[in-house]
């Protein structure tokens, strides 16, 4: 069971709303993630320029990109869903 009630996985309309907010001046909103069923954690979308808009020497930023971590590889998220939601991933078998 997700939110799906009052979410969309239709992107090219959220990707509108989000032209639309930053048109009125927005610089972002807090949401609620479809699969975040406690309500506990809020997420950010940050309305700018598309792309990498990391650190450079030429553009120096606050935000960069320090490492990434393949999502099967962080079993401290599959242990907080379960401790938080009861919800438990299994191992997709390597054969049927």
């Amino acid at each position: 069971m997700t939110s799906e009630v009052s979410t969309t996985t239709d992107y090219a309309l959220t990707q509108q709303w989000a032209h639309a907010f930053r048109a009125a001046g927005f610089d972002g909103i807090r949401y609620w993630a479809r699969h975040e069923l406690t309500h506990v954690h809020a997420c950010y979308a940050l309305f700018a320029p598309s792309g990498d808009q990391t650190s450079t020497v030429a553009i120096p930023t606050d935000f960069t990109v320090l490492g990434t971590d393949a999502l099967p590889d962080r079993t401290d998220l599959w242990d907080a869903l379960y401790e938080t939601a009861g919800i438990e991933v299994l191992h997709i078998p390597g054969s049927i």
